[in-house]
């Protein structure tokens, strides 16, 4: 599965939502909106899921000290300084809004869980007037991180850049489900490429996540849409404003 993704995913949301999402799986009683259960579905296999990598063998990623979080865009400046490189973030992407700022670690852990990498990762939250909600991530390129596990299903060059879509689809399914096991149907389903199923909800619940990624002056850049509401050709777009800003 594509860490960096999951890792996107997972460090926007709060640590007090986390513990929250991580009680919800317990109690079945408690309902959270499906982004919550998503985000709690994806717990354990952040901690699960491994890197290739020869030199640090890194097996995993973790989030880890937040440097610096704002809602206010005039402090765009301060997280950069805090980010230790250029962001050049702007105020409205698209038909979305800049709503918030972060600024943490990333860890890399070995197979026995020693940290053998760390770096700053900045992201940028984003909404529109619909509610749906952009994550905008720059982190410096980190050869020992791959971007992807996975082809991706579109690529564009713009101004000699490569970028990258993929669309994951998700199954989340009851805790049951890992009891009575899988339908064939699903069995097969979870094989095709960017194709992940995981547990946390009260019922079945499927849905979609585009992400585009590019590598450009040495920094990594990804926008993702978790509510899987916008095109490809939308967040081409959006990735081209970012680039030419």
């Amino acid at each position: 599965m594509k860490n960096d993704f999951l890792f996107s995913a997972f460090t926007d949301i709060r640590d007090d939502f986390i513990m929250e999402a991580e009680e919800t799986m317990k109690n079945s009683k408690k309902k959270l909106p499906w982004k919550a259960l998503l985000i709690a579905a994806l717990i354990p296999i952040l901690t699960v899921t491994a890197y290739a990598s020869d030199f640090l063998n890194i097996r995993s990623l973790c989030s880890g000290r937040l440097h610096f979080n704002s809602s206010q865009y005039s402090d765009m400046g301060k997280a950069e300084k805090k980010a230790g490189f250029d962001l050049n973030v702007p105020e409205t992407l698209g038909d979305y809004t800049f709503r918030e700022v972060q600024v943490q670690d990333v860890n890399g852990l070995d197979e026995g869980d020693k940290r053998v990498l760390t770096y700053r990762e900045t992201s940028i939250t984003y909404q529109n007037k619909a509610g749906n909600m952009l994550f905008y991530h720059i982190s410096p390129v980190q050869e020992d991180v791959p971007a992807s596990d996975r082809a991706a299903d579109q690529v564009r060059e713009v101004n000699g850049v490569k970028l990258e879509y993929r669309m994951d689809q998700y199954w989340i399914l009851p805790a049951s489900y890992e009891e009575t096991g899988l339908t064939q149907e699903m069995e097969e389903w979870q094989k095709l490429p960017g194709h992940y199923i995981s547990y946390g909800s009260d019922q079945p619940e499927q849905k979609n996540m585009g992400f585009l990624s590019w590598e450009q002056d040495g920094l990594r850049y990804s926008l993702l849409d978790m509510d899987g509401k916008e095109s490809a050709d939308t967040l081409f777009s959006m990735a081209t404003q970012l680039m030419t800003k």
